[in-house]
């Protein structure tokens, strides 16, 4: 669920947000699980964190992809972009939650800190002796095909 809607056998839904308001959400949700589908990806925006939409939810993982200038217009700094997206791990985990994020990016020791204060077990992704290592990532139709090696 997220930019590029909600997408299963039985059901599409183009959306206007990348994270959707909480009474659609619900809606889909509750659709989704008639379907039997009880786990889901859903993206995260850091305008639909800030906005709260998705509180009442709690998550096993998240992951923590990049802070870049896209939304530096909404957040105004660098400083309450990043606050934004750290209320998905500080807020809105479950207990004994997953935290996957890049060792390499500048957030990686804040992120860090958010998982050992919650004991949150974090897998982190890189190209020096991480758990988690993509192996490879390509396009097919509209389907994203990632290669993963764990441990």
């Amino acid at each position: 669920m997220g930019t590029l809607g909600v997408k299963t056998q039985n059901y599409i839904k183009k959306v206007s947000n990348t994270t959707i308001d909480p009474i659609a959400l619900n809606i889909i949700l509750n659709k989704l699980k008639k379907e039997k589908i009880n786990d889901v990806i859903l993206e995260a925006s850091s305008h639909g964190l800030k906005q709260n939409r998705l509180d009442g939810l709690r998550f096993k993982t998240g992951i923590f992809t990049n802070l870049s200038h896209d939304h530096l217009d909404y957040h105004k700094t660098f400083s309450n972009y990043l606050k934004s997206k750290l209320y998905l791990f500080e807020k809105l985990l479950k207990k004994k939650a997953n935290i996957i994020t890049d060792i390499e990016i500048p957030q990686y020791k804040k992120i860090k800190e958010i998982a050992l204060k919650n004991k949150f077990n974090i897998e982190t992704i890189s190209n020096n002796n991480s758990n988690l290592e993509i192996i490879s990532h390509e396009y097919h139709n509209e389907k994203q095909i990632v290669k993963i090696r764990y441990r």
